[in-house]
C-alpha cells in the first residue's frame, strides 16, 4: 500500500468486517495522538489532521461531567506525561514507541526514559513472549482493535463483527498459513462502539469501524 506497509487478507469468518495491517518498523513510525478537541474526535479526523498513513483508537477514557474526555492509565503524547499508570483489571499492558521502535510491556516492566515519545496504558495483554493469555472461550464477545508485535513488524487489527478475548488472542497468536499473524506480543486496545481504522495509502483510503468520538489513538508515519 506504501514503503513499509501491507494490507493483509481477512480471515474468511470476519471477511467485509475486519481490517489488519503489517507495518515494518524500519519504514514506519508508531505514535500516540491524543484528541483534536476536548471532547474527542475520530481516526479519520485524527489521521487528516497530522498526515498519518494509518490511524486506529486507543486507550481507555472516561466523560467528565463537562463533556471532556479522560485517558485511563498512563497517556503520554509527544514525550508529556498526560496522565499515570494506574492499576485497573484490564489495564494490563504499556504500548509505548522509543528510537527503537514499538514495544508491547507489563505495566511493571516499564520505566519513563527521555527517549520515550508515546505511550499507552491499556489490555488486557493478548500474547506474551509467544503464548495466548488464558480467557474463558465463551466471554463476551464485541469489536475489537488490537496491536501487536511479530517479528520486525508491527500488526494492527480492527474486527467489527463482534470477538471473544479468546478468539483474537488465538488469532493473533495461530500462524498465517493457519490464518493469524504470529505475533509474539499483543495487546488488546479499547473496544465496542470505539473501534476504528482510518487508513491515508496511495490508492486506498479505507474507513472501518463506528464513528465514535474517542479520547487518543494509535498512529503510523513514515519514519
Amino acid at each position: 500500500m506504501a514503503p513499509g506497509i501491507e494490507r493483509l487478507a481477512a480471515p474468511k469468518v470476519l471477511e467485509g468486517a475486519f481490517a489488519a495491517y503489517r507495518l515494518a518498523q524500519g519504514k514506519v513510525t508508531a505514535r500516540v495522538l491524543g484528541s483534536l478537541k476536548p471532547d474527542g474526535s475520530t481516526a479519520e479526523e485524527v489521521a487528516k489532521a497530522n498526515g498519518a498513513l494509518l490511524a486506529v483508537n486507543g486507550g481507555f477514557f472516561f466523560v467528565k461531567d463537562n463533556g471532556v474526555l479522560h485517558p485511563t492509565g498512563l497517556l503520554i503524547v509527544g514525550g508529556a506525561k498526560q496522565t499515570g499508570l494506574k492499576k485497573c483489571r484490564a489495564c494490563t499492558g504499556i504500548l509505548f514507541s522509543d528510537t527503537k521502535g514499538l514495544h508491547i510491556v507489563r505495566p511493571a516492566a516499564f520505566a519513563y526514559r527521555k527517549d520515550i515519545g508515546s505511550a499507552l496504558q491499556v489490555g488486557p495483554m493478548l500474547v506474551e513472549a509467544g503464548r495466548p493469555l488464558p480467557f474463558n472461550a465463551d466471554g463476551p464477545d464485541a469489536p475489537r482493535t488490537a496491536v501487536c508485535l511479530s517479528g520486525e513488524a508491527i500488526i494492527v487489527v480492527v474486527a467489527i463483527r463482534p470477538m471473544t478475548l479468546h478468539d483474537l488472542a488465538t488469532l493473533m497468536l495461530a500462524k498465517p498459513e493457519e490464518g493469524g499473524f504470529a505475533c509474539n506480543d499483543a495487546l488488546n486496545l479499547d473496544g465496542g462502539s470505539s473501534s476504528q481504522l482510518a487508513a491515508e495509502l496511495p490508492g486506498n483510503m479505507e474507513r472501518l469501524g463506528f464513528s465514535a468520538r474517542v479520547q487518543n489513538f494509535i498512529a503510523f508515519f513514515p519514519r
